[in-house]
This record gives structure tokens, sequence and C-alpha cells, in this order.
């Protein structure tokens, strides 16, 4: 996968047998473990049936400073490689809820979400990025400081700007320079959709 040992243990990764497949803990804001994420060696991604959606958060998460919000566990222990607090949503339009719950008890002096670098589907649509927009729609009113980033022109996420050799420092050179989110400036232009999917 490209990452480190230590941010993957701090995601709680394991083994299933049973699915060939790695396994992460989808848990609440409190540490209760609602779902298991499988990952298999070739990047399938699927839920142990039964479960339900949470967030794929890390031992010892700081809880003041910037928090960046990731899709999936591999983007977020990716985020973690890059020296950076974070904690990753179970998709793109994934644990809306689950993470204003989180900001509210965390209270992170600023946000930053990390969308996928999506292409425009047949109906123009960029599910990363809509989803990001979405989710700073709700997290605005709890946050001093909001910020919405995608990985530099063909880098599709987290991960892969990992494997691109950046640096903490240049990631937080693409932080710095965006515009701090505003509902005014996006209010028309969100998604209608429903929460689905895997990444990461």
């Amino acid at each position: 996968m490209g990452l480190s040992a230590s941010s993957l243990k701090r995601l709680g990764i394991g083994w299933c047998k049973q699915s060939s497949a790695w396994a992460f803990p989808m848990t609440d804001v409190t540490g209760s473990v609602r779902g298991i994420r499988l990952r298999t060696w070739k990047g399938k991604k699927f839920a142990i049936r039964g479960g339900r959606e949470g967030l794929f958060i890390p031992s010892g998460l700081e809880s003041d400073g910037t928090l960046l919000i990731a899709e999936g566990p591999t983007d977020t222990a990716a985020l973690l490689d890059l020296g950076f607090s974070a904690i990753g949503r179970p998709s793109c339009h994934g644990g809306s809820d689950l993470l204003v719950d989180l900001v509210r008890r965390y209270r992170p002096d600023e946000v930053v979400i990390v969308s996928d670098n999506d292409k425009p589907g047949p109906d123009g649509s960029r599910p990363g990025q809509d989803g990001a927009l979405a989710l700073a729609m709700r997290l605005v009113s709890y946050v001093a400081r909001l910020r919405l980033i995608t990985p530099p022109y063909q880098v599709k996420d987290a991960r892969a700007w990992l494997r691109s050799n950046a640096t903490h420092e240049s990631v937080l050179q693409v932080i710095d320079v965006a515009e701090r989110f505003r509902v005014r400036a996006h209010a028309f232009s969100i998604p209608r959709r429903t929460e689905g999917g895997t990444h990461g």
C-alpha cells in the first residue's frame, strides 16, 4: 500500500483471514466500533455484513490545531505519514453526521477537507469534490476556519499524493493558498446526493 506500519497501526489495521483482506475498524467519535472495512491486496473494498458506517480515527489524535479529513483509511494513513492530524470518512458522501459530532467534540482550530481528484462523469459530476462541498456545508457552522483542497493535477488522491513525493511542507502550501470556505459563495452549487460508496 506504500504506507508506514506506524500509521496503519494507529488506525487499528488487522487481517481478516476469511476474506484475505486488510481490516480497518470504523468507529464513532467515542471509539466504539460500528463496522469493519476490508481491503484486498488488489484494492477491492467492501465491509463485513451487519456493520454500519463509521469514521477512521487514529490513536493519539490531537484535539487542537488543524484537522484534515480524507476519504477512507489508506488516504488517512497517507496524511498521517505526511505529519498531519487526520481522520477518514467512509466514502466521499458518508459519515457526515459523525463528522459533525467529532468536530463539535474535538473543536479543532481549522478543518481541511481533502477530496479525491476525480475526473468529471458523463453528467459533469465529480463525486469526490461534490461530497467535499456537501460536507463543508454541514461543518461550516461548527469550525472557525474551513478549507477544501484536492491533490495536484493528475494526482488521484492523498495516497497517490504521498507516493508522488509530496512532503508536509508542499501539502501545507496547498492548504495555505486555499480560500476559506464561506456558505454564500457555494450555496447554489450543492449536489443533491445520498450517502454511499467506498473509498480509500
